[in-house]
């Protein structure tokens, strides 16, 4: 039997992510990355949704609404720029 082929891409918990908002519940989350995707397909349509919980200091939660996986900081900074330029609130987040 062949050997399987090694991959060049990380696992995914080693790839960076865009954060578009950050929003009070998980229902809001996939709304707005909904929103967003939909407006922007040619940016977002291989990106795979993910929200990730926050608890403030004051006791609010907090749901980031982010979308990856990027296999690097450059296509990751890329993707913010051109979201950025449409008027989509957008940082990268690190492994």
């Amino acid at each position: 039997p062949q050997p399987a082929a090694a991959s060049n891409t990380p696992p995914e918990s080693e790839q960076y992510r865009i954060q578009s908002a950050s929003v009070r519940t998980e229902a809001e989350a996939e709304a707005e990355w909904k929103r967003v995707a939909d407006r922007n397909p040619d940016l977002l349509s291989r990106m795979t949704f993910s929200s990730q919980r926050f608890d403030a200091q004051n006791g609010s939660t907090y749901y980031r609404v982010q979308g990856g996986p990027l296999v690097d900081k450059i296509l990751a900074n890329l993707l913010c720029a051109q979201l950025t330029s449409r008027k989509v609130p957008c940082i990268v987040i690190s492994p």
